[in-house]
């Protein structure tokens, strides 16, 4: 699985509600509009113990470090 790349999708969350990764709730309030980070997550702040599963399929398997290359594109 290392260097599978499983989303490319803009979507929208509000920060601190759980409705992403811990990793952007944290990283996504100390962003500027426009600016592209690289962003490495051990587990605990990512999917944890229980991976990530999509329709039966492991995307990412329990306790990985996964990296996102996050752009803040709006704030509203």
């Amino acid at each position: 699985m290392y260097g599978t790349i499983f989303d490319k999708n803009q979507f929208t969350f509000r920060p601190g509600k759980g409705q992403v990764i811990r990793a952007f709730d944290l990283a996504i309030t100390e962003m500027k509009i426009g600016q592209t980070v690289s962003l490495v997550a051990r587990s605990d702040y990512a999917y944890g113990s229980k991976g990530l599963r999509v329709m039966g399929n492991v995307l990412v398997p329990p306790y990985a470090t996964v990296q996102y290359n996050v752009t803040l594109v709006e704030v509203k």
